[in-house]
């Protein structure tokens, strides 16, 4: 329903993004932000599709977080989109979680039954051998569980590979020229990276910057991602109305609406019943007219036919009805009629 209302800040739920190299700490940082943004580490889930990495900064390193181990081999699909859909909602039904880290969705789109196998697949079982067209199919797959991250209930954090490449740059400390590993395309489809609220680029010294910040809180900074990020974060999304508040007004919005569409509806009605009364009115005087002008005609016909006065009231009443095509020859036949009885 389109309505015209005031911009106010709402509450949100998140979708942050974390793109890297191999090594870059993406895990170790994912898991740093969630627990800044829940503040707990019971309310953090993560999805762990590599191979069980995140158990390595299980216990000391964060906290007591829970995990879901993605193993492409536990199901035929591998990491299609449709599975990767499944542990988001498997995620939504524990109330206890708030925070949900998927751990590297770069296999939703590069991994074993993700989108490029699927267009392969698809492709190669085409007549046509056409790619593109397979696009058509795998393209829907993608786009839905992008849509599920983002009207998710919970906070997302999803971890993406980069392309990695490596480059001669100078050492500070030694003055002399090192290879060094850098990140570069993010290995996920491409424009992924519109997709998300704040979209962080960790490199290999683990320091973050934004190429993407929809709550302005890190432009111009580049820091080693902690607890405290994530607590900026969560302060900014839960500034604003509460979906609570959102909802109570979306009942009153109704109700008066309601209430305006049901008075509308009253006015109607009145407005549709005085029309009626109206016309029953012109109908009944157009009737009125018709019969006035129906009996003139008829005394008319009678007079010159010379049929007595007294005679006419009597013959109005047996002709109600007629056609008028059928009253010159009974008005003839009674004038005969009265002219008999007059001999006689």
């Amino acid at each position: 329903m389109f309505r015209i209302e005031t911009a106010k800040k709402e509450q949100v739920k998140l979708m942050i993004g974390l793109v890297g190299p191999s090594g870059s700490g993406k895990t170790l940082s994912a898991l740093k932000l969630a627990h800044g943004i829940a503040g707990d580490w019971e309310k953090v889930l993560l999805v762990d599709s590599e191979n069980k990495s995140s158990l390595n900064y299980a216990g000391a390193r964060t906290g007591d977080f829970k995990i879901i181990n993605f193993d492409p081999a536990f199901d035929r699909l591998g990491f299609n989109p449709a599975n990767w859909i499944k542990v988001i909602e498997i995620a939504e039904k524990d109330p206890s979680i708030e925070v949900l880290i998927l751990d590297s969705i770069s296999h939703e789109w590069i991994g074993k039954g993700g989108c490029l196998e699927l267009m392969d697949q698809v492709t190669k079982a085409s007549r046509s051998q056409n790619s593109f067209t397979a696009w058509k199919e795998v393209t829907p797959k993608h786009n839905a569980f992008i849509d599920k991250m983002r009207n998710s209930r919970l906070h997302i954090i999803a971890t993406i590979r980069s392309k990695q490449e490596w480059v001669i740059e100078k050492d500070e400390k030694t003055g002399k020229n090192a290879p060094k590993k850098v990140g570069m395309k993010p290995e996920q489809r491409d424009g992924i990276e519109y997709e998300f609220s704040i979209l962080f680029d960790v490199n290999m010294e683990h320091y973050a910057t934004t190429s993407k910040d929809r709550t302005g809180l890190f432009f111009d900074r580049a820091f080693i991602i902690d607890e405290t990020i994530g607590a900026e974060i969560s302060a900014w999304s839960k500034d604003g109305r509460s979906a609570e508040e959102l909802e109570a007004e979306e009942r009153e919005f109704r109700e008066r609406r309601r209430k305006e569409e049901d008075e509308l509806a009253a006015v109607r009605k009145e407005e549709r019943e005085a029309a009626e009364a109206l016309a029953l009115a012109q109908k009944a005087a157009a009737e009125e007219h018709r019969k006035a002008a129906a009996m003139q005609w008829l005394n008319e016909q009678l007079k010159q036919k010379g049929v007595p006065e007294e005679h006419w009231q009597g013959i109005a009443e047996m002709m109600r009805g007629r056609k008028l095509s059928e009253l010159d020859k009974m008005i003839d036949e009674y004038a005969v009629k009265v002219e008999n009885q007059g001999d006689e």
